[in-house]
């Protein structure tokens, strides 16, 4: 596995070709706050990273990247970039949110971050330099934007506690991610996919439906017994696609949005009853 393309000067800002190039080797990360562990597990393959989440202000990501928590790399520059470029509009004008957000989501923005290597870090950690795009935004609007918008793929998806409870209890976030994602395989479906255990674990309610497109990129019969396995996995899509496997995830991402929207359903129903029956007086003796 090799996906490079450095980002070596700002005509990434102001040529649509750098963009695409820049978007079709990230790493796309939705729901990531200040993650690192996508870089900490993928920087020896990847050099561009896409953080997205909404529940962070623009001076705390700016100080977050400038913390001691991507290992081995420094801060060399932080940039503001407008939306026009990346987004192909304004903040104002782009789409309806897909999924509701809630009223704490922060005032959206993009900046751009280059990483270094320190010099003391081991040689054969990750990339000489790295870039990670953070934008915030509603996931799965912005991906729309960046990659839909443009018939592109990431060159991963990070996958990782999308925290569909801290988010607001949008439980429905993996169903849609998976079935906008499935809507074309042959253009959406990333090469390969970062994930924790639970987005591979069928009974979990944050199981990703496009998992069993993929296979393990690293042999596990080639690990040793005694070592305990990585929290994280890395999986690279099947070549070639099983059309039947495609249309069992297709209906399994949908099915699992429409039972979230019954089950909501049913039980707004219950709390307004709830409700109608708190107010009706009692009646007197």
């Amino acid at each position: 596995m090799n996906i490079k393309a450095q980002l070596d000067d700002s005509t990434i800002l102001r040529s649509e070709d750098r963009i695409k190039e820049f978007l079709a080797s990230a790493v796309f990360y939705p729901a990531s706050r200040l993650d690192p562990r996508p870089v900490m597990e993928l920087a020896g393959n990847f050099s561009n990273f896409v953080y997205v989440d909404y529940s962070l202000g623009a001076k705390r990501v700016e100080e977050g990247l400038c913390e001691p928590r991507f290992a081995g790399y420094r801060v060399a520059e932080i940039e503001d970039v407008e939306p026009e470029g990346f987004l192909g509009c304004s903040w104002k004008d782009l789409p309806p949110h897909i999924r509701r957000v809630p009223e704490r989501m922060k005032k959206p923005f993009i900046k751009i971050a280059r990483l270094k290597k320190r010099r003391k870090a081991d040689g054969d950690s990750g990339a000489e330099e790295i870039c990670i795009l953070y934008i915030c935004g509603e996931a799965l609007t912005i991906y729309e934007a960046l990659y839909r918008r443009r018939d592109l793929a990431p060159g991963c998806l990070a996958y990782i506690n999308p925290g569909i409870y801290e988010g607001g209890n949008y439980l429905d976030f993996p169903g849609i991610l998976a079935h906008r994602l499935l809507i074309d395989v042959e253009w959406w479906l990333p090469k390969y996919l970062l994930h924790d255990f639970s987005g591979m674990d069928e009974r979990a309610e944050d199981f990703f439906a496009i998992h069993p497109l993929y296979e393990p990129e690293d042999d596990p019969e080639g690990q040793s017994d005694d070592v305990s396995p990585s929290p994280l996995a890395l999986h690279r899509l099947k070549n070639p696609l099983d059309p039947m496997e495609v249309t069992i995830a297709q209906c399994d991402a949908v099915s699992r949005v429409h039972l979230r929207a019954c089950f909501e359903r049913r039980e707004n129903e219950r709390k307004a009853k709830k409700k109608r029956g708190l107010r009706t007086p009692k009646p007197q003796s």
